[in-house]
C-alpha cells in the first residue's frame, strides 16, 4: 500500500475508507516522462513504490464505468500547488539576455 503522495507540498496519506486513491508512476517511458515533468521536482526519480494521489488528476482522467474507479491509460497529472518557495526549472530562470539568473 502507498503511504503518501510524492507531489510537492501534498500531505495526502493513505487511509482506510478514504476517497483519495493513489496511483503508481507509469512504466511506459513517454508517459512516465510526462508525469515526472508535471511533478516538477529537481532530481526526482520515482521508484516502483512512488505514488501520486487522485487530487492531482482532473475528473476526466478517471474511468468510473465499472465497480472500481480506475485511472485512464492516458491520464497525466495536471493539478499541483506550487508555492512561491518552489524553485522554478532552469529554463524558467533564463533571462532575456540568455544568461542564467541565480535563485
Amino acid at each position: 500500500m502507498p503511504t503518501s503522495c510524492a507531489a510537492f507540498d501534498c500531505t495526502s496519506a493513505w487511509k482506510k475508507d478514504s476517497d483519495i486513491s493513489f496511483h503508481r508512476f507509469p512504466l511506459q517511458a513517454e508517459r512516465r516522462k510526462q508525469w515526472i515533468q508535471q511533478v516538477n521536482r529537481q532530481n526526482f526519480s520515482p521508484s516502483l513504490h512512488t505514488f501520486l494521489c487522485s487530487k492531482h488528476f482532473e475528473a476526466s482522467c478517471f474511468d468510473r464505468t465499472g465497480q472500481t474507479v480506475r485511472l485512464r491509460h492516458d491520464a497525466v497529472p495536471t493539478l499541483f500547488n506550487f508555492s512561491a518557495h518552489h524553485h522554478p526549472k532552469v529554463s524558467e530562470r533564463i533571462k532575456d539576455s540568455g544568461s542564467k539568473q541565480d535563485v
